[in-house]
């Protein structure tokens, strides 16, 4: 994976990581007094790029949200892995299961890019649900919102057209695919043509080919740094069209 350093990028302080976070994603869709009740009992860390934020069978802890930069999702859950199963953006939050259900870290996830999490420690978020028994309705709605990633993710491999598959891919790592997920999307997909290729379950060669006849469409651009969705519209067009293998 290319990691970017996001020279130039100015941090968050903690209010506006907080600020960004009450009006953005899961967190704008609940009420007010919940909200503010959980921002105020979280702390914002900070993480350079090639950073492990938990691995996978780590133990029970705490709920994160991305404020800042980018977070890849590794997952094991057969024979296989770890592997790159998504990429996370700002504005999302994960981890609730387990700190919820104590149980150990199901998927690990490390930064791309240098960035900025909100941590809700486990102790502060059993006082949390513990105050407000209507807190559990609200982290119920994320972990339904985060199920909702994954089957996205089955439902784009499902594709037989291979430049469809890889277009649909790329979408959703953009944010630009989950009609739940409302989260902001990025231009940008922090992966290689290789690491593509494995996320869509494609050869590399296949890959190339169909991001070149993107990049002739003026779909998407490509650079060392990675690929660039310019026209999202166009592409998610493309994926709508008739699946004929």
């Amino acid at each position: 994976m290319r990691h970017k350093t996001d020279a130039g990028a100015k941090a968050l302080s903690e209010r506006e990581a907080r600020e960004f976070m009450r009006r953005t994603g899961w967190l704008s869709r609940t009420p007010e007094e919940f909200s503010s009740r959980l921002l105020q009992n979280c702390k914002l860390l900070s993480f350079p790029a090639d950073q492990l934020v938990y691995d996978i069978d780590d133990p029970p802890g705490g709920v994160y949200g991305l404020a800042a930069g980018r977070v890849g999702v590794w997952i094991a859950p057969q024979e296989r892995g770890p592997y790159l199963g998504h990429l996370m953006r700002p504005g999302q939050w994960f981890g609730v299961v387990s700190g919820a259900m104590r149980q150990s870290r199901a998927i690990g996830l490390r930064t791309v890019r240098p960035s900025q999490i909100l941590l809700l420690p486990m102790v502060n978020l059993d006082a949390l649900v513990n105050k407000d028994t209507k807190a559990w309705r609200y982290f119920t709605g994320l972990a339904e919102m985060n199920s909702s990633i994954a089957m996205a993710a089955v439902d784009d491999l499902l594709i037989r057209n291979p430049a469809r598959r890889c277009a649909a891919v790329l979408l959703r790592l953009a944010g630009l695919r989950n009609p739940v997920d409302k989260t902001p999307a990025v231009g940008d997909v922090d992966v290689t043509q290789e690491e593509l290729a494995h996320l869509s379950n494609l050869s590399r060669s296949s890959v190339g080919t169909a991001l070149r006849s993107f990049q002739r469409s003026g779909l998407v651009d490509l650079s060392y740094q990675g690929i660039f969705i310019r026209d999202a519209t166009s592409l998610k067009a493309f994926v709508a069209e008739d699946d004929s293998g």
